[in-house]
């Protein structure tokens, strides 16, 4: 229990061994790269050599180390993110629940700050799960190897969205609500990719149906974290911004709570209507959209 209110009071997001080697200073900052790493980038780039120039894509094939250093960080990702605006170099990260379920946190962390930093310098690299549904191990590793998927280049990867009450929508696209809450944990094959937001009325759409779903936006998640006690939950309460007089979502020793983070949002200019027969129900409030027409 201390190491998760540790997650919520100094790391954002983070549980567990993540967040107190984080707290500790074990993980290098990638939050906001300063002028003078952006002039070492652009120094870097005049001396790319030629054979960088002919790659077109780069693949995270269930990386890891036993240290820091497996995703890019700070100047690093800027030089990276500089490197596929000028060359047209396409990113993707194909993971398991092993290496981030192992005792090796900066793992996680690493692979949540370069998502939440491309994503919001405008590089949408997609995360692509395998073996989410197996139990952790070796064998699992190889997962990737036997079935990868190189996406294309106008792979939008926006095969599921997540439906959320009106209200609490137009806060997460403000940027005031940064943790979703939920009675479950978040499906990690749904973490770390794009994720549309279904607006429904108050009551949702079980009480008025989907004609009245709304696709208004697009948000990012890292994997969720639980929510071990009250005290933690109230801790978080500046980034879950649920009240306290909430008869319908504040805590209750009844009830499980799980977070799910939000890295990066985007509103868009206008609400879509979904098609008849678009939005079919996974999990809970978990829809696959599939392709209109």
């Amino acid at each position: 229990t201390t190491t998760t209110t540790t997650a919520v009071t100094a790391v954002p997001g983070l549980t567990g061994a993540t967040a107190a080697a984080a707290a500790a200073g074990g993980f290098r900052s990638i939050s906001s790269p300063s002028a003078e790493a952006d002039s070492l980038a652009w120094a870097w780039m005049e001396r790319l050599p030629p054979w960088v120039r002919m790659l077109q894509a780069v693949h995270w094939v269930d990386a890891g180390l036993n240290s820091a250093g497996v995703f890019p960080q700070g100047s690093e990702a800027t030089v990276l993110a500089q490197v596929c605006a000028q060359t047209g170099l396409r990113l993707a990260v194909h993971q398991t629940p092993r290496q981030i379920c192992m005792q090796r946190p900066w793992i996680e962390y690493e692979l949540v700050e370069f998502v939440r930093f491309l994503w919001r310098g405008g590089l949408q690299m997609p995360v692509h799960w395998y073996a989410w549904d197996q139990e952790v191990g070796m064998p699992m590793h190889f997962s990737p190897l036997l079935h990868l998927r190189a996406p294309p280049p106008d792979d939008e990867d926006t095969s599921f969205g997540l439906e959320i009450q009106e209200s609490w929508a137009s806060r997460i696209f403000s940027g005031e609500k940064t943790v979703e809450t939920r009675s479950y944990p978040l499906p990690l094959q749904y973490s770390l990719r794009r994720c549309i937001v279904i607006e429904s009325p108050r009551g949702g759409l079980k009480e008025h149906g989907l004609d009245c779903a709304r696709l208004t936006g697009e948000v990012v998640f890292a994997p969720g974290f639980y929510y071990a006690s009250a005290v933690q939950w109230d801790l978080d309460r500046d980034r879950h911004c649920v009240d306290k007089s909430s008869t319908e979502f504040e805590w209750s020793d009844e009830s499980p709570k799980f977070g799910w983070e939000i890295i990066y949002q985007k509103k868009y200019d206008e609400a879509v209507v979904p098609e008849a027969g678009q939005l079919e129900r996974e999990h809970r409030s978990i829809f696959i959209i599939h392709p209109r027409g």
